[in-house]
């Protein structure tokens, strides 16, 4: 007895199918493509007081992309931003300024577009970098220190975030600590 003819039992194969690889490239939308964060400076040794130049690296070494705020840096807004800590041999902070994100209240078409607004946004692509550069003062007084960097998602309220997963639109969603740096201002 057959339920289904041939070609019919085929194409109800590759909808099950279809619906199975949907809510798996979802699943992994919602919990974020895996991306890697890394700081590089431009020397090791400092004199006190100086600016140490600061290169920021996003790598996609995943199988989705993802979207990552153009403008990644030590003070940017609601899309993310980079955290840096310059601590001390106790642990303490010694950098100067700090940076605070701010939320911007947005209708869920809204955030579609800025998402996709390639001047705003890179839709970073598995296997591929993107990085910037940018300066920080330094301590005034002698030391080793350890350079902190962590990269902070876009400030997206829960509503905001469940367009995004619904619209298959990969954004990243948790913080992503680079390796830590030693330098030393002699």
């Amino acid at each position: 007895m057959k339920i289904f003819p041939r070609s019919n039992q085929l194409l109800f194969a590759m909808g099950i199918l279809g619906l199975l690889f949907q809510q798996q490239v979802g699943n992994v939308s919602q919990d974020e493509a895996r991306v890697e964060f890394h700081v590089v400076a431009n020397r090791t040794e400092y004199a006190p007081g100086s600016r140490m130049s600061l290169r920021s690296f996003v790598l996609n070494p995943g199988t989705t992309p993802v979207h990552i705020t153009r403008n990644f840096s030590s003070c940017t807004g609601w899309d993310g931003y980079v955290n840096i800590q310059i601590l001390n041999k106790d642990g303490r902070n010694v950098r100067k300024l700090g940076c605070a994100a701010e939320y911007l209240p947005m209708s869920s078409s809204e955030i579609m577009h800025q998402m996709k607004n390639s001047e705003l946004w890179i839709l970073l692509g598995p296997n591929e970098i993107y990085g910037t550069m940018d300066e920080f003062e330094l301590p005034k007084e002698k030391g080793v220190y350890q350079v902190q960097a962590e990269l902070v998602p876009p400030r997206l309220s829960e509503e905001q975030k469940q367009v995004l997963n619904e619209n298959r639109v990969p954004f990243l969603s948790r913080p992503v600590t680079a390796p830590p740096l030693r330098i030393e201002v002699k």
